[in-house]
């Protein structure tokens, strides 16, 4: 065993190791720091707490792993991913290059918009939308072509809801082309402005 009452200095480059063949190093060349497993085997960081990254100046969290609990990712000090008993909670937004959500018949899966109403629902609140985008080529950045659309009913409850599809005119807004109405069934078909009512199909007749 080494003991030493004060602080141990390395020069740049110099490195403190450990094991036979030089395994583990510590070391800073001047620019960034490392700690470097050049060993064979698995690194191990273990915490019987919970083990924390933080930034050293303003100690601001980074990632924090809780014994018995979750893992979480932050940005800018900002909470964004945390797992759960059940699986992950995210806080903001999603960008990925694709989604495949499996499931069984004795367990199937489904993927759900949630709309807590803060603030109180009144007729015709979306509820959640469905986006399909693509970059126009004649135009700058992405835009939206088609979406799929959860509204409140004519009634402003919450316990229906009306379906509304969306399309887009070339290089134009998305507009409504058909609404599904939740309490009654009716389906209404659009004229090209997205506001006249071209069709109306009664589901009682």
């Amino acid at each position: 065993a080494v003991s030493a009452g004060d602080d141990i200095t390395f020069t740049n480059t110099s490195k403190a190791i450990f094991g036979a063949g030089s395994d583990l190093q510590i070391y800073h060349n001047g620019s960034h720091s490392f700690i470097a497993d050049a060993g064979t085997g698995n690194m191990y960081v273990r915490a019987d707490g919970s083990f924390n990254v933080e930034a050293y100046s303003t100690n601001e969290s980074m990632i924090t792993a809780t014994k018995d609990g979750s893992v979480d990712l932050y940005h800018n000090n900002a909470l964004k991913l945390a797992t759960t008993a059940t699986g992950i909670d995210v806080t903001g937004t999603i960008t990925a290059d694709g989604l495949t959500v499996d499931g069984t018949i004795a367990s199937p899966t489904s993927v759900r918009i949630s709309n807590d109403g803060s603030g109180g629902w009144t007729v015709g609140n979306e509820i959640g939308r469905l986006q399909f985008y693509t970059t126009d080529p004649s135009a700058a950045g992405a835009r939206e072509v088609a979406s799929i659309r959860a509204v409140t009913n004519q009634g402003g409850t919450t316990t229906d809801g009306t379906l509304e599809l969306w399309r887009s005119p070339y290089n134009n807004p998305v507009v409504k082309a058909v609404e599904i109405d939740g309490p009654t069934g009716d389906i209404s078909f659009y004229a090209t402005d997205g506001i006249t009512q071209a069709f109306h199909w009664d589901a009682t007749d």
